[in-house]
């Protein structure tokens, strides 16, 4: 029974996250904007992925620091004074911060004890955040501009998770 019931929950995240999916290509098509389209991706991403939030940021070219532009969800000043740099800093080594070195996605599924969270940690605990993601939305010529989700569940990020999220950012980053 336990079995079933995982292998069922997996199935539910599986197919919120193709209607995702779908949903924002929808919405490239209907939305030339881009602050627009990361407003409607995040809206998107909460309510019908089922993230606790969703944000997209942007790297200031002078100080290298990670502004959060557009965000919806569970917020609570969470990303009001949130500290992430691409300079060598501890503020640069959760996934947000490596998903922009890197240009590849980057998981944390226990928040709790991840040390890269450490920076973090309080907050997002304190938000019953206990998975994070961050997806590079790649742009030619400049840093890629990080979508980083959270998840009320613990390990909510398997392979097929993943995979969906990177066609996610991927569709984004065409636009």
């Amino acid at each position: 029974v336990t079995e079933l019931k995982k292998a069922e929950e997996h199935l539910n995240r599986t197919n919120r996250l193709y209607s995702v999916l779908s949903q924002i290509s929808h919405t490239i098509v209907e939305i030339n904007d881009k602050q627009k389209l990361f407003d409607e991706s995040c809206r998107i991403l909460v309510e019908f992925g089922k993230f606790s939030m969703a944000w997209f940021g942007e790297i200031n070219e002078v100080t290298k620091f990670v502004k959060p532009v557009s965000y919806y969800g569970v917020n609570d000043g969470y990303l009001d004074n949130i500290l992430i740099s691409i300079n060598d800093s501890e503020f640069q080594k959760g996934p947000t911060g490596i998903a922009i070195i890197t240009k590849q996605h980057n998981i944390c599924n226990d928040i709790k004890n991840d040390p890269r969270m450490e920076p973090w940690k309080e907050r997002a605990l304190n938000l019953n955040f206990k998975s994070s993601a961050a997806f590079p939305v790649l742009q030619p010529g400049k840093f890629p501009i990080p979508l980083t989700v959270y998840s009320s569940e613990l390990g909510f990020f398997t392979e097929e998770e993943i995979k969906l999220m990177n066609a996610i950012s991927l569709e984004i980053s065409f636009a």
